[in-house]
């Protein structure tokens, strides 16, 4: 669905109109089915799943976020850019963290509690830093609003639909890659013109990317071999290494900073089915 969308926006324009509508409605109906997936209930249980959050929080938040900052400093002179990657950097991890972390037989329960917890985490973070960085550009209310919108309400409706029983799995897996296929859609439409005038930002964007995904996800992966940490632990934090809510944040830097911000966001999507095959068929290809 992303590599559709991204070709599609490329050579239709995104939406003639509504785009920013059309978007927003696609994140809610996204993030309301998906975070179902995200148990609250098992906080319950969280003193003995501290410690594990705890490096699932410093690997999503401090090396993943870190490392987002830093290369956007370095490699962007576009403020607008720069801004992108800070929001892609203060969301919390991709909810895709838990059916991955299924996927490759990690540590599910980890990856509940942490997806839980970072979410929560992510009503205090994300603002501190926005307003830190640009507070002087956009002031509190619009981030407060938007994380509200992207964040409460979904869960409000999630915990909605886990109390009437709604487990129409398969018409959610539909729904919610149609959904991704109009965010990304409209906002390569709404950047198209980047692709083919400001050709120099590609590299710098695919090679962040690169590094956030595949680069930090060996990185832990190794040295978590090292420090002989637990295979279905490690790979949940290689996860949360490696993933963010792009949804969430491409949404979040066209509200606050403009549509050219989600370029960078949505172009690094494209590695994102890439570390899933990596890791999969390459790192844990011979792992039980």
């Amino acid at each position: 669905m992303a590599f559709l969308a991204i070709f599609l926006g490329l050579f239709i324009d995104g939406y003639p109109r509504y785009s920013d509508e059309i978007t927003m409605i696609s994140l809610l109906i996204i993030m309301s089915l998906s975070i179902r997936e995200v148990k609250f209930k098992k906080l319950r249980s969280l003193r003995r799943h501290m410690g594990n959050f705890l490096i699932a929080f410093l690997l999503n938040y401090g090396l993943l976020s870190i490392t987002l900052i830093s290369l956007s400093y370095l490699l962007f002179e576009d403020i607008q850019m720069i801004q992108g990657m800070v929001v892609f950097a203060v969301v919390p991890s991709a909810i895709a963290v838990i059916p991955f972390t299924s996927m490759l037989e990690g540590d599910t329960e980890l990856s509940l509690i942490s997806s839980a917890l970072l979410y929560l985490s992510s009503l205090v973070i994300a603002p501190a830093v926005l307003l830190l960085l640009f507070g002087r550009e956009i002031g509190i209310w619009p981030i407060l609003r938007n994380l509200i919108i992207l964040i409460v309400v979904p869960t409000l409706i999630s915990r909605f639909l886990l109390k009437i029983d709604y487990r129409d799995r398969d018409h959610d897996q539909v729904i919610v890659n149609s959904g991704f296929f109009l965010i990304i859609f409209g906002a390569v439409g709404a950047n198209r013109h980047l692709f083919f005038n400001q050709t120099n930002l590609l590299l710098p964007i695919l090679f962040i990317a690169a590094v956030r995904s595949i680069g930090l996800a060996s990185l832990v992966h190794f040295g978590g071999k090292q420090l002989k940490t637990s295979s279905k632990k490690l790979k949940s934090y290689t996860l949360f290494t490696s993933l963010k809510n792009g949804g969430l944040s491409i949404i979040l830097a066209i509200s606050l900073f403009g549509s050219k911000a989600s370029f960078p966001i949505v172009l690094g999507f494209v590695f994102d089915p890439i570390l899933l095959v990596y890791l999969k068929r390459i790192i844990y290809r011979n792992s039980t």
